[in-house]
């Protein structure tokens, strides 16, 4: 297990939707290329990437085919990057203990 975590996705995807939420868990295994030491628990995962418009993205792509596959999100579902305020810009130095929470699904704006 890695000692230190830049970057973390994590979702939560309503019990009724269990179809969704496979499908989720295995375009992000297979899209960020996870291992098991990368699941910090049934819903959130160690990214290996510094890279956050990069992981947006993917996360964006991978969403785009759920629903082109015809699997659906609720209103409650959500998808959420976490990563250290430094990865914002490489100029931040404010607070460098700081997380930032960006909200995938539904979408917010960088």
């Amino acid at each position: 297990m890695d000692k230190f975590i830049n970057t973390i996705v994590m979702y939560t995807i309503g019990e009724e939707r269990k179809e969704t939420r496979k499908r989720l868990y295995e375009l992000i295994q297979d899209r960020f290329n996870l291992r098991e030491v990368d699941k910090l628990n049934e819903s959130a995962y160690h990214i290996h990437s510094k890279e956050i418009n990069s992981i947006v993205t993917t996360i964006n792509e991978i969403i785009k085919q759920i629903q082109k596959e015809r699997l659906n999100f609720g209103s409650d579902d959500f998808i959420d990057i976490y990563y250290a305020a430094h990865l914002k810009s490489e100029t931040y130095k404010e607070n460098l203990e700081d997380i930032i929470r960006y909200r995938v699904y539904p979408h917010e704006y960088l």
